[in-house]
């Protein structure tokens, strides 16, 4: 009788973790991303050409008020923006810009190719006046899942002249 006990209570141990997925990174089924904030580490501070951001603009400084958007790198849909909550006059002392998110920016879907656009903001009231600085390489929440699900991700501009960071937080 001893002998069955001793193998039940091996099958008890030993059929749960069979049932595990290993394929998860976290040991879970993650069903939710949420994005808490988003650091824009460099951006560049002047055009192509070499003239200022904000060059000829009446009452603006010539440095860039920078904010970006969120798109969806498929359609051209913003899924968050910051226009509005730019960070005026930029200068190379002022990066990281950080913003912090209360709601957090959340995912259930993964597959959407996403891309930030980072812009400067020409008038606080219209968006259509802001001047295009440069958007990062696409990714999707799945890549970032299947690479380990990391807390921070950083994502480039093909040139490299963008660089923006995000801290993710991971929910079954």
């Amino acid at each position: 009788m001893p002998r069955f006990f001793s193998v039940l209570l091996v099958l008890l141990l030993v059929v749960p973790l069979a049932a595990c997925d290993s394929g998860d990174p976290m040991g879970t089924q993650i069903r939710t991303v949420f994005i808490s904030d988003i650091e824009i580490e460099r951006a560049p501070l002047m055009r192509p050409d070499g003239s200022d951001w904000d060059d000829g603009i009446i009452g603006i400084g010539d440095e860039p008020d920078i904010y970006f958007d969120l798109v969806n790198d498929d359609t051209g849909s913003i899924n968050a923006s910051t226009f509005g909550d730019d960070f005026p006059n930029v200068e190379n002392q002022d990066f990281p810009l950080v913003w912090v998110f209360d709601p957090e920016i959340t995912f259930t879907r993964f597959t959407t190719q996403l891309a930030f656009d980072i812009l400067d903001s020409d008038d606080t009231n219209n968006p259509v006046e802001s001047d295009f600085m440069g958007s990062t390489q696409a990714f999707t929440i799945q890549q970032l899942i299947d690479s380990g699900a990391p807390s921070l991700f950083t994502i480039q501009s093909v040139d490299g002249l963008i660089s923006v960071r995000i801290r993710l937080r991971y929910a079954s």
